[in-house]
Formats: C-alpha cells, structure tokens, sequence
C-alpha cells in the first residue's frame, strides 16, 4: 500500500492509490495520571479517530512507549487491519497501560501510530509521562503488559 500524507485545511490527509483519505485523531492523556510513582501504576488516556469523509481507509494501529534511555516497548498495543468505513468515528475512553514498578525512572514518551505496522507510521501523537525513582525499579525484567480499553464508542 502507497501513503502519502499532506496536510489541508488543519487536517492530516492520508493518500491511497483510490485516493485521498483523511484521519483526524485526537490523543488526550489523563493529567492525573502522568506522573508514575516507584511501585508502578496506570497512566490513562482518550484518543478519538475520525474519518469525516465519503470514503473508507484500512490500516493498523499500534502503540508504543520511548523509555528514558531512548529503548523503545513495541507494541503495546497493536490492531492490524482497523477498516474506518466513511464518515466513522472511534472514541476510546479511560484506556491504561499498566507501567511496572521495576521500570527504569525517567521521562517516558507514549505514542499512538496509525498506519502500516511496523514501519510506516502516517499520524502519529504522543505525550511524555515521568516514572519517579525508588524501589527496585532500576532493574529491568519481565514485559510490559498490554493495555487495557475498558470503552469504545463507534459512531
């Protein structure tokens, strides 16, 4: 599949061989939750996907945390093949994914790809969240769990 991406009129404009397509996507993390204590805990966040034109796209979605030494967790969510038919709109609200306590402390970054997994990313948004110090959380092991999403709204 051939993307293109432009931006026209303050909205990012995906261009597939049958022509254009758009996504609007907002992603909104929960304030309260950004700061991450030495034991772990959630950080929780809305995104709402729109395609408020007459025509349908395909791609993947997929999730990913930047640690503090610029490692990289992917994906921590991934869905392959989401259809968004014209006119949709995806709202996902109080999503978590659970950061462990043996997580190194530091500032993290969450990001939220829409497009071909893993190496094409056409919309990408992101936020920064910080994991405080303590604990054993500077001796990495084990996995991330994945997200968890709790409410999906399609209109």
């Amino acid at each position: 599949m051939r993307w293109i991406l432009c931006v026209l009129a303050g909205a990012v404009v995906i261009a597939l061989a049958a022509g254009p397509v758009a996504a609007q996507v907002t992603l909104m993390p929960h304030e309260d939750t950004l700061i991450v204590p030495p034991e772990g805990g959630d950080v929780a966040w809305d995104i709402v996907i729109t395609n408020p034109y007459n025509q349908l796209f395909e791609v993947d979605l997929w999730t990913f945390v930047t640690a503090p030494g610029g490692g990289v967790v992917e994906p921590l969510m991934l869905i392959e093949g989401a259809v968004f038919n014209e006119q949709m709109e995806v709202i996902i609200n109080n999503a978590m994914f659970p950061v462990p306590g043996w997580a190194p402390s530091g500032q993290y970054s969450f990001t939220f790809n829409i497009g071909t997994f893993p190496v094409n990313p056409v919309i990408q948004r992101s936020f920064t969240f910080e994991k405080q110090a303590g604990g054993d959380n500077e001796i990495p092991h084990g996995v991330w769990p994945p997200p968890r999403v709790p409410s999906v709204v399609i209109h």
